[in-house]
């Protein structure tokens, strides 16, 4: 899709920023599932951010990831960790390869075979840790924005994530109901996410401010519960 339209997810990111507004400055955009670096080579490259933080737990994605970074001359802007993020410390986990499509590779929670097959697909172990541990700093609202993707872990990574809600920092996240409940995280996803006063639905032409709570995000949930995935924008 990068080689066939030139962008994947960046008009995501550009209503994003419509929505932020020009007084909204990235001093740093935190990458979780950067895959090979789609949305934030763009956004650095471009001058919408000033540096870049990239999670990616796919060895060969990561080697590309690397390689792109590098003809892009962005080395000394993105510091990419070869590794998952969760709600532990040092845990090893299962991480299951899709082998069609290198952007639904998927930590294993579940030993039940999904609708997808998934029980099919061949693993490898990575590593994981805490973003409150990486990054403990993570504390401005006005200059940083993360963007997760990670294809139904997002619950466990939001959890090992407080600093990032204590403060309301503005998140950017996929909601995918079936992997949120397939991983076992989906209560962890709504309670973090109920942290925040408001989302937008980003899979709307023009995405409207929505005021965040339980009866909402329950709308949100049957709106997209036999659907695929949309992205919110958490503030």
């Amino acid at each position: 899709e990068v080689y066939t339209n030139g962008e994947f997810g960046f008009s995501t990111f550009l209503k994003v920023i419509n929505i932020l507004g020009p007084n909204f400055i990235i001093n740093n955009f935190i990458d979780i599932g950067a895959n090979i670096g789609t949305i934030s080579i763009p956004v650095v490259k471009r001058g919408y951010a000033l540096k870049a933080y990239c999670f990616e737990p796919s060895p060969l994605n990561f080697n590309i990831l690397t390689a792109n970074l590098a003809i892009n001359n962005l080395l000394d802007k993105v510091t990419a960790y070869n590794l998952a993020l969760g709600d532990s410390t040092n845990k090893n986990l299962i991480f299951e390869l899709s082998e069609n499509n290198s952007g639904d590779h998927r930590i294993r929670v579940n030993t039940n075979n999904g609708i997808y097959n998934e029980l099919d697909r061949s693993t490898i172990i990575v590593n994981s840790n805490r973003l409150d541990n990486l990054l403990p700093d993570l504390c401005d609202k006005e200059s940083t924005l993360v963007w997760i993707d990670t294809q139904g872990y997002e619950g466990f990574i939001l959890k090992g994530s407080q600093n990032i809600l204590c403060n309301q920092i503005p998140v950017v996240v996929e909601f995918w109901p079936y992997c949120l409940e397939r991983a076992g995280c989906y209560n962890e996803f709504k309670q973090s996410c109920l942290k925040y006063d408001f989302f937008y639905n980003l899979s709307e032409l023009n995405p409207q401010k929505v005021r965040l709570n339980s009866k909402s995000f329950d709308i949100l949930y049957n709106l997209h519960q036999n659907t695929d995935a949309t992205d919110i924008l958490l503030l």
